[in-house]
């Protein structure tokens, strides 16, 4: 997740035509596709992966 963060920063600070145009291509594509993005969230909740016991132990559900 922390990689997938600092892509997406990277890909954000950047300010050039063609990296607008394939960032604007990117997130139409995962917009798309529910199940990527519903795993993405998943993971970025930490309801996926390894997760720490501390988060575990603490989840409402």
């Amino acid at each position: 997740m922390i990689a997938v963060t600092t892509g997406l920063n990277s890909i954000y600070a950047a300010d050039t035509l063609p990296i607008n145009i394939l960032r604007r291509l990117g997130a139409r594509f995962l917009n798309s596709k529910k199940i990527l993005k519903d795993y993405l969230i998943e993971s970025a909740m930490g309801l996926r992966g390894d997760v720490p016991d501390i988060v575990k132990a603490t989840r409402p559900f």
